[in-house]
């Protein structure tokens, strides 16, 4: 499809909408990284099945990165000094996973709805 790299996360989650917007302001580079709520159409064309909503994901252009590999590897993206968080990649899958689901669960109360107004070069990496 192209070479970016996609975020995709629940729209209608404030929790969620903050953490993208702190993802974005943190980016090494934005030039490859574009962000889509799940419920769009840049998940279904980018995506190969229907992205369930109790996730963000992270596709990297080849592989789709679910729950905690998600979150981990788009650390990875970040400046410093959250690239280190990424170590707990070593942490076997079903123990991460149960904190991001713990998270993920109460997410709606984690956050009120957010209606940030985005500068024009920050709503150049968003798409539907």
């Amino acid at each position: 499809m192209n070479n970016y790299h996609y975020i995709f996360f629940d729209g209608e989650c404030g929790f969620c909408n903050r953490a993208v917007i702190f993802v974005l302001h943190r980016l090494r580079s934005k030039e490859q990284v574009r962000f889509a709520p799940l419920s769009g159409s840049t998940a279904r064309k980018v995506l190969q099945s229907r992205p369930s909503g109790d996730t963000m994901i992270y596709f990297d252009g080849s592989r789709s990165h679910t729950h905690s590999d998600a979150a981990l590897k788009v650390t990875q993206l970040l400046k410093a000094p959250w690239p280190i968080l990424s170590v707990f990649l070593v942490v076997p899958r079903l123990f991460r996973d149960l904190i991001y689901r713990g998270i993920a669960k109460r997410r709606y109360l984690l956050g009120d709805p957010v209606c940030k107004i985005l500068e024009s070069h920050e709503r150049a990496v968003f798409c539907d």
